[in-house]
C-alpha cells in the first residue's frame, strides 16, 4: 500500500514545523545579573569582616570549592565553613580588602565570573603577615539563586 504524496507532504510539513520552532527564550538582563553578583561579593566581604564562617559557607553551592594559595582545594559547604572558621581563628587581627574589577555574565544568565584583586594584612596570630594578589570567583544559578561554584586566588607575593 502506497501513501499518497498529497497526504504525506502536509503531515511532514506539520512535523517539521514543530521541530524547527524556536524554544521559549527569556532575555537575560546582563546589568541586573552583574549587580546581583557584585552584591553577593559585597555581602561576602562584610561577612568576612564579621568573621561569619557559617554565613559565608551558605553563599556557596553544595559542591562549591575554594582554591587558595598554600591550601589543598576545599570542597563543599561544610568544608568551606570549617576552613573559614579555622582561617579566622588563625588570624584574629586580619584586615581584608578586595575589589571587583570585572564581572562577566554568560548569555544564558546562569553562569558568571568575577575578577578582582585582594589584600590581606595583619595575618597570623601575631598579625605580622600579609598577602595580596588576584582572584577569580565563578558563580552559577542553583534553583534561581546565585551560588559560588568556585573561588580561586593567586598570591602576588613570593612564597
Amino acid at each position: 500500500m502506497r501513501i499518497s504524496t498529497v497526504f504525506l507532504i502536509p503531515v511532514i510539513a506539520v512535523m517539521l514545523n514543530g521541530c524547527t520552532s524556536e524554544p521559549a527564550f527569556q532575555a537575560v538582563d546582563i546589568a541586573v545579573e552583574e549587580e546581583a553578583i557584585r552584591a553577593i561579593s559585597a555581602q561576602w566581604f562584610e561577612l568576612a569582616r564579621q568573621k561569619d564562617a557559617e554565613s559565608i559557607a551558605n553563599l556557596f553551592a553544595d559542591d562549591g570549592r575554594l582554591v587558595w594559595p598554600g591550601q589543598d582545594p576545599i570542597e563543599g559547604r561544610a568544608a568551606v565553613r570549617e576552613f573559614m572558621a579555622n582561617n579566622f581563628a588563625a588570624s584574629p587581627m586580619q584586615s581584608l580588602d578586595w575589589s571587583t574589577e570585572r564581572v562577566v555574565i554568560a548569555a544564558s544568565g546562569d553562569l558568571a565570573v568575577e575578577y578582582g584583586a585582594y589584600s590581606d594584612e595583619n595575618l597570623g596570630l601575631d598579625g605580622t603577615e600579609e598577602d595580596r594578589g588576584s582572584y577569580v570567583t565563578v558563580y552559577r544559578k542553583v534553583n534561581g539563586t546565585w551560588r559560588i561554584a568556585a573561588d580561586a586566588s593567586a598570591s602576588a607575593l613570593a612564597q
